[in-house]
């Protein structure tokens, strides 16, 4: 059977899921992740410090965090179209207002809490429902919409790099707010879960065999459950690596001399890097299992921060965004799946919120973090130094989850 058919049916409407799902992909989390191009020319602008206009970024992020498990409650009672119309909204509202800031509160208004609000109230009711619509291969499913976001850091840079050397970074800022208003608004409205009559009767009993915790389930008991923590402290510090790098990495890259032009493009080299990530993270959990492809995952992105240590050239550069932007889409995918697999479905929008508020905890400190040292040292040698540990504890407690069956009973 082919992953998007439905028996006895032409058309499955999984198709218009992940067609729609990858749109939105390929605008919004895409166009927050490359923060980091429009990162020097607002620097530059203000005069303001590494740390405070990265700051802007950390605080959307700490805000999207805890809207993360409030957006994912609403999305297991009230579906996700609500949910992600308001997100497109807000996201495309926030880059709007960026471009007209003048002042260091106007950026952590518009980027800080608009845009963390925009945030929070996507990923997760949009994982959540990718993962709901299929049983087999659901790995590979989320894998294509996610897919989405490395199209997107491949061809973004690319397109706002003219803008911003054409026009000014304000033209970027504004091209982002109307492509979020057009591709994730609009999109939003073909988005619903799945009926008993959408799923044949393989895929339906899939996920009720496996459903081990109830959708009942209160948020005190999921945080209780050990094996949920561990995901939590994995996921917190996979986001910590990989927004720090993604913040950081253009203007380090400038810092060592190479141009502008050449070091947006390193984001585009992990965009179009992370497209296999994406993709192939998803079959290697379907066939191999989840906690295998976390752990190659977590490998990859460590090996990648052990080359950046010594990357000084353009190519080294070019190489470090291939290593890196696999690691990165891989890892990105696999919240969603791994807690199915762990957990089955039935209250997967609050733990895939509870999960995200991790990796927000991470990619919040992360940026900041390597923005304050280098404010303090002129130097990214210590900050990229503590990201790699910090992948290395992930990898560790990684190999540390307990089989499925061990993690539905604790």
């Amino acid at each position: 059977m082919h992953i998007f058919q439905k028996a006895g049916s032409k058309l499955f409407y999984g198709h218009v899921i992940v067609l729609s799902t990858f749109l939105m992909m390929m605008v919004g989390m895409a166009g927050y992740n490359i923060f980091g191009m429009f990162f020097e020319p607002v620097l530059k602008e203000f005069g303001w410090t590494r740390a405070m206009t990265s700051g802007a970024f950390s605080l959307s992020m700490i805000l999207g965090g805890f809207l993360s498990v409030v957006s994912g409650r609403l999305a297991d009672r009230f579906g996700p179209r609500l949910l992600l119309t308001v997100s497109g909204i807000l996201q495309g509202l926030s880059y709007l207002l960026v471009s007209q800031i003048n002042a260091v509160w106007q950026f952590y208004l518009a980027f800080g809490i608009v845009m963390g609000a925009g945030i929070g109230t996507m990923i997760v009711p949009l994982g959540s429902t990718v993962a709901r619509w299929f049983e087999r291969n659901r790995g590979m499913a989320i894998g294509m919409v996610m897919a989405g976001t490395g199209v997107g850091t491949m061809i973004l840079p690319l397109w706002l790099g003219v803008l911003i050397q054409s026009y000014s970074w304000r033209a970027g800022f504004i091209a982002l707010g109307i492509a979020s208003l057009l591709l994730i608004a609009l999109n939003a409205q073909l988005l619903k879960n799945p009926g008993v009559s959408d799923l044949s009767r393989q895929q339906r009993e899939g996920p009720a065999a496996h459903n081990v915790m109830p959708r009942s389930l209160s948020f005190r008991k999921a945080i209780s459950n050990r094996q949920l923590q561990i995901i939590w402290a994995i996921f917190a510090c996979s986001g910590f690596a990989s927004m720090a790098i993604m913040v950081h990495i253009v203007i380090h890259a400038t810092g060592l001399g190479i141009s502008a032009a050449n070091a947006a493009n390193i984001l585009a080299v992990i965009g179009g890097a992370s497209i296999i990530g994406r993709l192939t993270a998803g079959r290697v959990g379907d066939l191999l299992g989840n906690k295998t492809a976390l752990i190659i995952g977590l490998f990859m992105l460590l090996a990648s921060l052990v080359w950046l240590q010594f990357a000084r050239v353009l190519w080294t550069l070019y190489v470090f965004g291939v290593l890196f932007g696999i690691a990165w889409g891989w890892l990105f995918i696999l919240p969603s799946p791994i807690l199915a697999d762990f957990f089955g479905l039935g209250a997967i929008g609050l733990l895939f919120g509870i999960v995200q508020t991790g990796l927000t905890v991470g990619a919040t400190l992360g940026p900041f973090i390597l923005g304050y040292l280098f404010d303090l040292t002129q130097t990214y040698a210590h900050g990229f130094m503590i990201a790699t540990v910090i992948t290395l504890v992930g990898l560790v407690l990684t190999v540390l989850l307990k089989p499925r069956s061990t993690a539905a009973r604790r």
